[in-house]
């Protein structure tokens, strides 16, 4: 019985102890508990990270979107901006989720008014697809008029992680076409005009002069 008395005290007096050695240390070193690794980021506002503005080089100016490939490039080449191409294909559904849901947000719109957009359906193009190497959907490509991988991306983007793809202030700014560039200039070929034959009139001989009447 003494013994198990005995046991309780030694125990309370070194729960006592190491609870005074805490209290002390507590009370000379001041720790911020913010500063862990595990802290929880959700509810702490203190360590949420506003997202970047997009950039925007003209306020002014507008989403230009094309219809073709072909055109959204001729029109780099023109104003000197990048393009923005989308594949996508009418059977996928995170390419229709990113169409209805992302593209049309107010963060990604403000961003693409640096950019020329063009939707290409992979389905109908298989040329363009190829160029680029895509393999899976939805993907996604910044070129220029040149028609060069400026930046290349794939799988469906939030409204937020898209515009931050997008936002590449370096790529803003595309070369343009050179005014008087024989890639961009029609060449027709000259007419051949084929030679007029010239027609020599028959002269038509009178030799009666020639013979001799019998009996003269």
């Amino acid at each position: 019985m003494f013994q198990k008395y005995a046991t309780i005290a030694c125990l309370a007096s070194s729960a006592l102890f190491w609870g005074l050695v805490v209290r002390d240390f507590k009370s000379k070193v001041k720790v911020d508990q913010t500063n862990y690794p595990w802290a929880d980021a959700w509810t702490n506002t203190e360590l949420a990270v506003e997202e970047p503005k997009p950039t925007i080089v003209d306020p002014k100016a507008k989403v230009i979107v094309c219809t073709s490939y072909d055109e959204a490039l001729k029109k780099s080449g023109e104003t000197g901006r990048p393009v923005f191409v989308v594949f996508g294909a009418t059977w996928c559904g995170w390419c229709k989720k990113m169409d209805n849901e992302s593209l049309p947000s107010k963060e990604v719109q403000d961003v693409l008014r640096n950019y020329i957009i063009v939707h290409v359906d992979t389905e109908k193009d298989k040329v363009t697809p190829a160029k680029f190497s895509v393999v899976g959907l939805p993907s996604y490509v910044i070129t220029n008029h040149k028609g060069q991988n400026l930046k290349f991306g794939s799988g469906y983007l939030s409204p937020a992680a898209l515009a931050s793809w997008l936002n590449e202030s370096k790529l803003f700014s595309q070369p343009k076409t050179p005014i008087g560039d024989a890639s961009e200039v029609k060449v027709e070929e000259p007419k051949v005009q084929t030679p007029k034959q010239q027609v020599i009139p028959f002269e038509k001989k009178d030799n009666r002069k020639d013979v001799r009447r019998i009996g003269r």
